[in-house]
């Protein structure tokens, strides 16, 4: 994105990807394509954000180790600010997990004001109580 403007999102097919870092086919309609991939990539894709769902991230990464490499550098555009929001996501998951664990388990979706003191308490124990779930998994119980 450049400014405030919003950058369009560009979906990316694996067959992008595989004509961007492939060796040059002796194909003369492939080889075209893989020079017209390469053209956009160096001079337009700046402009874009790139998405590339789950599966062709597994697509890419399959096949020939040293090709899975290429194509996953090329598929790996993250900036700084994406990659701190990836990791604030991370932190926010894990923090959010109990709560969402409260609520499901033990029915307490909707809050209802008792006071401070009670509510407080009330969450401090639902809050331990889903702590024993959890460390049972990590005892291997």
């Amino acid at each position: 994105a450049n400014g405030f403007l919003m950058a369009y999102s560009v979906y990316l097919e694996t067959t992008v990807i595989s004509y961007l870092t492939a060796r040059q086919s002796r194909d003369l309609v492939v080889a075209a394509h893989q020079e017209i991939t390469r053209e956009w990539w160096r001079d337009a894709a700046e402009e874009y954000h790139l998405v590339a769902s789950g599966l062709v991230v597994s697509e890419a990464n399959s096949g020939d180790p040293h090709a899975a490499r290429d194509r996953l550098k090329a598929l790996d555009r993250d900036g700084p600010e994406e990659e701190a929001e990836r990791r604030k996501g991370s932190v926010r998951a894990k923090v959010e997990h109990p709560f969402l664990y409260v609520k499901r388990r033990f029915g307490y979706s909707k809050v209802r004001y008792r006071g401070l003191a009670k509510n407080t308490q009330r969450i401090a124990v639902l809050l331990g109580f889903t702590n024993l779930p959890v460390a049972g998994r990590y005892a291997g119980a």
